[in-house]
Order: C-alpha cells, then sequence, then structure tokens
C-alpha cells in the first residue's frame, strides 16, 4: 500500500481511553508488595489519620478488608501506598492462585472498612525454549 491510495476521508478519530482509575484495588506484586492504587490510597488518607490499619483476608483469599487500627497495631502502608509482605504473596500462591494478584476494593460503611474481592487473573501462557540454532533438513523423495 502506497500513501497516495489511502481515503482520508474515512479515516476515524482515536481519543484517548477513559481513566480506569475509577475504582480502588489493592494488588500483590510477583515481589511481594502489597499496592494500593492512587485512589485508594486518597480516600484511606480521608479516614484515617495515623496511617495505621489491619489487614485481613478470608481462609481461602478471595476477600481482604482494610480498617482503621488506630494506636492498637503497627500495619501501616508507605507514603506511595507500598508495604513489602512476601509472605502473604507465598499465601496466594500456596491456594492456587496467580501472581500478581488483583482485589477490587469498596468502602463498606457498616463495617467501617473497605472489602477487596480477589479478581481472576490469568498466568501469561509459558513457552518452550525457541532455539534458533536447529538445522533444517529436506525430506527425500524417492
Amino acid at each position: 500500500m502506497n500513501y497516495q491510495d489511502i481515503d482520508f476521508s474515512t479515516m476515524k478519530h482515536l481519543t484517548m481511553p477513559s481513566k480506569q482509575s475509577t475504582e480502588m484495588a489493592v494488588s500483590v506484586t510477583k515481589s511481594g508488595e502489597i499496592c494500593l492504587n492512587g485512589r485508594l490510597l486518597q480516600e484511606m488518607k480521608k479516614v484515617i489519620s495515623d496511617e495505621k490499619v489491619y489487614v485481613d483476608y478470608t481462609e481461602d483469599g478471595r476477600a481482604i478488608m482494610i480498617r482503621n487500627a488506630g494506636k492498637a497495631n503497627d500495619f501501616r502502608f508507605g507514603k506511595n501506598g507500598r508495604v513489602r509482605h512476601k509472605e502473604f504473596a507465598g499465601e496466594l500462591e500456596k491456594m492456587g492462585y496467580g501472581i500478581p494478584a488483583r482485589y477490587v476494593v469498596i468502602w463498606e460503611p457498616e463495617k467501617e472498612a473497605w472489602i477487596g474481592i480477589l479478581q481472576e487473573v490469568k498466568n501469561a501462557p509459558t513457552y518452550g525454549k525457541i532455539s534458533t540454532n536447529k538445522k533444517r533438513t529436506r525430506k527425500k523423495v524417492e
């Protein structure tokens, strides 16, 4: 195709994609970090003054709950909304979940907590090692 063959009057306009930061989420990374996304971190700062929280999860790992701990607990996320916790990432893997894992979170006023539900994340497919040194052979025609 040559640029002279293009009908520019039929081209479609590409717009910026919508922001995906409208939902609050907690992610667990392969490096073992628990990460709050920006929106969740902003909302938590409105409710929690000293940044100390309780983080609980269900026995099957499908739900997570974050709530204000006051001075009763020393668990806190950094200013960037991250904390390294390799044990939790390992626990999720033992349960059979793929890492990275993502919990979509909502504020639950009755519990005064953020409740997250684990989203299904498919692992990237693994491929065997591809060697470029293999010689091609021709079949002999009889």
